[in-house]
C-alpha cells in the first residue's frame, strides 16, 4: 500500500467535490458540446479518455479520474443517459 497515493486522493477528493457542486462541471460539458456538435456518447467517451491521457502526465491516474468523474457524470446527465447503465455505480 503506498501511502502517498492514498494521500493525494484524500487530498483532492474536495476538489472533486467541488468541481460537481459549483456547476463547473456542466460548464466545462458546456464548452465540449459547443466543440463536439451532435457526437456519439462514444465519441465524448473518447474525449474524455484522451483528457484522461494528457492529465496523467501531469498527475496521478488515481486524481485525474477524481477530476473527470464529475464532468463525466454531468456529460451522461446531459446526453440523457444515465451513468448505471451496467450496474457497476
Amino acid at each position: 500500500m503506498e501511502w502517498k497515493a492514498i494521500f493525494l486522493i484524500a487530498g483532492m477528493w474536495p476538489l472533486s467535490i467541488a468541481i460537481r457542486t459549483s456547476g463547473l462541471s456542466d460548464i466545462i460539458v458546456q464548452q465540449l458540446f459547443g466543440f463536439f456538435d451532435n457526437s456519439t456518447p462514444l465519441i465524448f467517451a473518447a474525449v474524455l479518455i484522451i483528457f484522461a491521457f494528457i492529465m496523467t502526465q501531469a498527475m496521478s491516474g488515481q486524481v485525474s479520474a477524481l477530476v473527470l468523474a464529475p464532468i463525466a457524470l454531468s456529460a451522461a446527465q446531459t446526453m440523457g443517459l444515465t451513468p448505471a447503465v451496467w450496474g457497476w455505480l
